[in-house]
């Protein structure tokens, strides 16, 4: 699991192609967004601790991802 970055670290990262696997209690629902929906074509987002956020966090998260984001 990929800690310690920022959020604008990460969209970069997912930007260049790049899947992710972070801890979805550090960042804001707004901020989980941003990065679903930096990711690229080919790269997944997977969030853990995704009991943190409500339902509709969930969703709209997953609305930006196009079908990206895996909940753990």
């Amino acid at each position: 699991m990929l800690e310690g970055k920022s959020t604008d670290d990460l969209c970069a990262i997912a930007m260049a192609g790049g899947g992710l696997e972070i801890n979805g209690g550090q960042y804001s629902t707004d901020d989980l967004k941003a990065i679903a929906m930096a990711l690229t074509e080919n790269a997944h987002l997977i969030i853990h601790n995704s009991k943190t956020k409500s339902t509709d966090d969930l969703r709209a998260i997953a609305m930006g991802g196009r079908g990206k984001v895996i909940f753990a």
